[in-house]
């Protein structure tokens, strides 16, 4: 079963390279703002000023010296306005991506076009989704810290065991919500609906589950190994390995919605 859905995955994404078109945009809207940030905050004249002072260390010291809390404050103002725009810019182009993604496994043609229906749909529900998940999981890091430092006044010998058990709790709370998009937006649920509904699928089918993951690590790793081998090539070889990256990220979610579309089939 796998390599048919490995297979219909990938000749989905060969088929509709649409799916990419919003990842490609965040991507400019990535390098376009940081451009301005840049320039707008005044880190560009900074830079210029630190490389002409290039080997001179008094003059460099002398000159961050003198930089104002009005430079900083611009640093800062500007960089969260643009942390603020590129969260919002992720999550726009994740819900076109995954929009159009739950099309298609409903055996509907993905559409660009949309792109406002599905932002209207999934946009609020998916940063939902993430700060819920986030949470637990910050949670579970928590608890591990407490409980680390609680074991540390007993023994020190203890705190290996500890952090062994921290890790596997983590990656079990990954298996859990490891669908939780999936349940999102296919079955259109709100965001502690799909964590519950995604921790159902889990623990009904915990080997299946558990394989399926793997098989997506597995395929990520070995591309990206390739990859990153292409991306030594001198000058083309960077490009080819950021667009096959771009690919692999798509084929990726791609090939886990066509999972959970046959999770009762996974063994």
């Amino acid at each position: 079963m796998y390599k048919e859905l490995i297979a219909k995955s990938w000749k989905d994404v060969r088929q509709n390279l649409v799916l990419i078109v919003p990842n490609l945009m965040f991507i400019a809207l990535l390098l376009a703002s940081g451009f301005l940030f840049v320039i707008l905050s005044g880190l560009s004249e900074i830079f210029m000023q630190l490389t002409a002072m290039q080997g001179n260390q008094e003059r460099i010291t002398a000159y961050l010296q003198s930089i104002t809390i009005s430079n900083v404050g611009a640093i800062i103002g500007y960089g969260l306005v643009w942390i603020m725009l590129l969260f919002v810019g992720f999550f726009l182009a994740r819900a076109v991506t995954l929009g159009m993604m739950a099309d298609l496994i409903k055996k509907k043609k993905p559409v660009l076009g949309n792109a406002s229906q599905y932002i209207k749909k999934y946009f609020w529900r998916l940063i939902g989704l993430n700060i819920s998940v986030m949470f637990v999981f910050f949670l579970a890091v928590v608890l591990s810290v407490v409980v680390g430092i609680m074991a540390s006044l007993i023994t020190v010998f203890i705190i290996p065991l500890i952090v062994i058990c921290a890790v596997i709790g983590i990656l079990w709370l990954y298996c859990i919500f490891f669908f939780s998009k999936q349940v999102l937006l296919c079955e259109n649920k709100t965001a502690i609906e799909a964590m519950k509904e995604s921790k159902k699928v889990f623990t009904q089918n915990k080997k299946g589950m558990i394989k399926s993951i793997l098989v997506v690590w597995g395929i990520t790793i070995i591309v990206s190994l390739i990859l990153s081998g292409v991306g030594l090539i001198p000058f083309i070889g960077a490009i080819v390995e950021q667009i096959g990256f771009l690919v692999l990220s798509v084929w990726a979610e791609l090939f886990t919605f066509y999972m959970y579309s046959k999770r009762k089939e996974l063994k």
